[in-house]
């Protein structure tokens, strides 16, 4: 760890110096302080949660306060084509989430490479202080690819009403290490807004994963020699008003092992309010089991449904108020949350 803030040290430096060098009112001390203050670069950004949670199952009922994020990341660029991304996580001791350094070659295209979030799905690439439930759905929780190392190449089409993602990436959990994991992701604006009806807008998309190492993805069940995962999603926006979900799949030498979807559908309220409403389904339906000593997999139809209502308030730039219910149909439980956030430049 003191090896990679040493690289990254170094980078931010020269960053700054050639951006001084290349600049030409960049010339004093007064600009280097300046950068590191944000008006620059890099950009420095903050984010903080503090939560209230209750639940009750009709028999028993807990209740706990929680900081459930406290982070940090900075970003910037070296001259018109580098840029680079930090971010880490100081809930409970030091964890990098993410170093990305990228090169733009222009505004359709673009290459990234490091440690940051696989291109799969839509709402497990919102960054957390956007989200619009304080928990991610089942779903996007569970099934995905997630933080790894590798490569990714992203292009843009017909005024970036189409984008196009594909990357290839090693598991943390393989030795010797080896690139392994292939992942593509498409995105489309069929219908943008204006341009046929006034505020309406339709968005689709896609993703898609292979892989035949079981260290690629090893909390999934691993049929014989491979895995694909696969995404669809789908958003309809009308003014200030929206409805969209997405449906996840895991398929191991296409047996299906694990599905599932949610279905949003909210709106806002003067700038400062959203309320939204969530249906959250998933299934599984193999699992691994040790009989006599043999490790086995027996199909089983594990289904769980839970209801969602929340209610965003923004009562100022920097600051979110979150208050949610869920009713989990499965397990006949109730909870509440309240989740107080404090985010600045935080992408």
């Amino acid at each position: 760890m003191k090896q990679v803030f040493a690289v990254l040290a170094i980078f931010i430096f020269t960053s700054l110096a050639f951006t001084q060098e290349r600049s030409e009112d960049s010339t004093g001390l007064e600009d280097i302080v300046q950068s590191f203050l944000g008006l620059n670069q890099p950009k420095l950004g903050f984010m903080a949660q503090f939560a209230g949670e209750v639940s009750d199952n009709g028999y028993n009922t807990t209740s706990a306060f929680t900081i459930r994020n406290l982070r940090m990341y900075f970003s910037g660029s070296v001259g018109e084509h580098f840029k680079y991304f930090f971010q880490g996580n100081l809930n409970g001791g030091f964890e990098m989430l993410d170093l990305k350094l990228s090169y733009i070659f222009d505004e359709h295209l673009r290459i990234d490479g490091g440690r940051f979030k696989t291109p799969f799905g839509v709402e497990y690439l919102v960054n957390d202080a956007k989200l619009l439930f304080v928990k991610r759905s089942t779903v996007a929780s569970t099934i995905g690819t997630f933080r790894k190392y590798g490569m990714q190449a992203q292009g843009s089409l017909l005024d970036k009403r189409i984008i196009l993602t594909a990357g290839a990436f090693n598991s943390e959990y393989s030795y010797p290490k080896k690139v392994s994991l292939f992942i593509g992701k498409a995105h489309t604006i069929p219908i943008k807004s204006d341009e046929l009806i006034p505020d309406f807008q339709f968005e689709a998309g896609g993703s898609i994963v292979y892989t035949r190492n079981e260290s690629d993805l090893y909390h999934f069940i691993f049929y014989r020699n491979n895995h694909i995962l696969f995404s669809t999603d789908a958003k309809l926006t009308y003014d200030r008003y929206w409805i969209g979900g997405e449906y996840f799949a895991a398929t191991s030498n296409r047996h299906l092992t694990l599905d599932g979807f949610y279905i949003d559908a909210g709106g806002t309220i003067n700038s400062e309010f959203e309320v939204i409403g969530r249906f959250d389904w998933s299934g599984k339906y193999l699992k691994d089991v040790y009989l006599n000593h043999i490790r086995q997999y027996i199909s089983i139809y594990d289904i769980s449904r839970k209801y969602l209502i929340g209610v965003n308030y923004y009562p100022l730039n920097h600051i979110k108020l979150q208050l949610d219910y869920e009713r989990d149909y499965t397990l006949k439980m109730n909870s509440a949350w309240l989740n107080c956030q404090y985010a600045i430049n935080f992408e």
